[in-house]
């Protein structure tokens, strides 16, 4: 194993398997759940880039699983100094959306999520939105929601369309599934 991979592997009974690996712009994550009656709290910590609107986190997620996410840190989505954001963003001009962000009816330069599709734009089903008025998709730095459907965890950054390139930083997410 290279440095920076840590893997547990899958054990028996009710145990959960994760792992780890380093790649890219930050760690990716493959989080298993029991889907057997009993089943625990699986937890686990990855980076959410902030340099392309969708990050494949490599889990798997149920619908009726309650998604738990908590955002630390900030990036910064320009080059003014005042361009810097934490995980609820929000510009730094007061604006709220922007009819060019990758989900406008949503809080601009925030972390958002969706279920399945790809790192592509426009694919997927939007989480729930996490904070009244925010809009759908909306994670922000703390979230608790059931989610729906199930498929593929995506998160990502909420910033204009094709404005990505002059981003720096990512976010510390801790991912908690529970049934």
């Amino acid at each position: 194993m290279s440095k920076g991979q840590t893997a547990f592997t899958r054990v028996s009974g009710a145990a959960l398997a994760f792992v780890l690996l380093a790649a890219g712009c930050g760690a990716r994550s493959s989080l298993e759940l029991p889907r057997a009656e009993g089943c625990q709290e699986a937890t686990t910590t990855l980076q959410v880039p902030s340099t392309t609107p969708w990050f494949d986190t490599g889990i798997d997620v149920t619908a009726g699983q309650v998604l738990q996410i908590t955002a630390t840190g900030t990036v910064t989505y320009g080059e003014m100094p005042e361009q810097v954001t934490d995980a609820d963003g929000g510009h730094y001009s007061g604006q709220k959306f922007f009819d060019t962000a990758v989900l406008p009816s949503t809080v601009v330069v925030s972390l958002i999520g969706k279920i399945g599709g790809t790192t592509a734009v426009d694919t997927g089903a939007l989480l729930p939105e996490g904070a009244d008025d925010s809009g759908p998709g909306f994670v922000g730095a703390v979230y608790e929601e059931v989610i729906p459907v199930s498929g593929r965890l995506f998160l990502g950054f909420n910033d204009r369309k094709n404005a990505f390139g002059d981003n720096i930083g990512a976010f510390t997410v801790t991912l908690t599934l529970s049934c």
